[in-house]
């Protein structure tokens, strides 16, 4: 099957996005962040992996980075309080846990209090007041140790070759992440993992459900999304840092997801074309501004 990559921009804080999202179908995708999904309100279903769990209000899911999920509701609409954190969260802050891995699909919450937790983080967050950005850090910390003392959990090892495929996908993933500026092939991968380039391209897109270069592509466009406001930084200079060859391949990207150039995409002030990446063609899902999700939660 194969997998959207979806461009995931951090535009408040650095590593970690909180929004409402209400959707009614959504296609199977992944992305490098770990994902929390609060169900708010409506019914029906969260597809993570191969399993599929059913969702009403009060749900609470995880999904792990790199980790294919889809939504559907057919009856409805499922209203979705979603908080994302990068991978480079752990790894920037807590070296040494930087491949904690959780048990994805629903997580059990029977007082209710990591709900009230997640919740009074998003408000931190969406009211964006005196030291939110220290105190949604704070909120995000203190979410992942009551996830590990709730799930089952573990780190990732950093030895390459191992057979278990949510490692794999961590390791190459972190492989890239870390070269991607640099000129990484899939030969270079496959010999960090023992591994010839056509058995790996054969299983890259069995396990990431897109090829290996088109996954690269996305991975140096974030990083391009992650630098693009800083006026220093000549379009030559950004496609450089960000893995491109050459800026005609960053402006393809732009016009590509944006319908405009670099230089274009910097003179935009609009919040909307900034902040968002437009939705697939096989989704229906609406993000509300967070004016009217901090209005949703703080009643």
């Amino acid at each position: 099957m194969e997998h959207e990559y979806e461009i995931i921009r951090h535009t408040a804080l650095r590593h970690i996005s909180i929004f409402v999202n209400d959707i009614r179908y959504r296609n199977v995708h992944f992305h490098r962040e770990l994902e929390l999904i609060l169900i708010l309100d409506g019914s029906g279903s969260v597809r993570i992996g191969e399993e599929i769990c059913p969702a009403k209000a009060n749900a609470l899911f995880l999904v792990n980075s790199n980790e294919s999920h889809s939504f559907d509701s057919p009856d409805g609409h499922l209203l979705c309080l979603i908080v994302q954190i990068s991978s480079g969260f752990l790894r920037d802050v807590v070296p040494e846990l930087r491949e904690l891995t959780f048990r994805s699909g629903r997580i059990p919450d029977a007082d209710g209090s990591l709900r009230a937790r997640i919740r009074e983080t998003a408000l931190v967050f969406l009211r964006q007041g005196d030291l939110y950005g220290l105190r949604t850090v704070a909120g995000i910390a203190d979410i992942l140790v009551r996830l590990s003392d709730t799930l089952p959990h573990g780190i990732v090892p950093e030895t390459p070759r191992s057979t278990d495929r949510l490692t794999r996908m961590r390791t190459w993933a972190d492989y890239i992440d870390e070269h991607a500026e640099t000129g990484v092939t899939l030969e270079d991968l496959g010999k960090a993992e023992g591994l010839s380039p056509t058995y790996l391209s054969h299983l890259f897109r069995s396990y990431f459900g897109i090829r290996f270069q088109e996954y690269l592509s996305n991975v140096r466009f974030e990083k391009a999304l992650a630098l693009v406001s800083d006026p220093a930084l000549s379009v030559y200079d950004l496609a450089l840092a960000s893995g491109f060859s050459d800026p005609k391949y960053l402006n393809e990207r732009f016009r590509k997801q944006f319908g405009c150039t670099v230089k274009q995409y910097r003179r935009q002030q609009d919040a909307a074309l900034r902040g968002s990446i437009p939705h697939p063609p096989a989704s229906a899902e609406s993000r509300y501004t967070r004016e009217e999700a901090l209005a949703l939660l703080s009643n």
